[in-house]
């Protein structure tokens, strides 16, 4: 094999390791993490005073994992809560799922993770019991 062979076979070799990138960039699919952050960014503060408002109620919820639910125990003495919890999935937003709390009369709730895909979720629990907000996230794995 000669010189120009082997410099011909190198660029082909190249062009097509390019071309392979090339496909597979476009074809990669890219989630935001929300597709209104900008907003989201300018309510944060509202996300510390919930932080905030947990660490002064230490006991305001305890999330407990099943085999195929996750239950929610909100403090009964506080209140009703009002709110939403968010499973979040950093990795595909099409297995994003929300839902509003909406506890029994001794606070507790309970969610089935049959419906959603496996993998490690960050679950968003975003709630307010009278003038008071409350806010925490929290990692999971189904």
């Amino acid at each position: 094999m000669n010189w120009g062979t082997k410099i011909a076979f190198l660029y082909l070799s190249f062009a097509t390791m390019i071309g392979v990138m090339v496909y597979k960039s476009v074809t990669q699919s890219v989630d935001l993490v929300a597709p209104n952050y900008y907003e989201q960014e300018l309510k944060y503060q509202d996300k510390i005073d919930g932080i905030n408002n947990l660490r002064a109620e230490s006991k305001a919820i305890i999330i407990t994992q099943g085999e195929n639910s996750i239950s929610f125990n909100f403090l009964k003495e506080m209140g009703v809560p009002k709110g939403h919890i968010l499973f979040f999935k950093p990795d595909n937003a099409a297995s994003d799922f929300e839902t509003e709390i909406k506890t029994d009369n001794e606070g507790f709730q309970t969610i089935e993770t049959k419906a959603l895909t496996k993998g490690t979720y960050l679950v968003k629990i975003d709630w307010k019991i009278g003038d008071k907000k409350f806010f925490k996230e929290e990692r999971i794995s189904i």
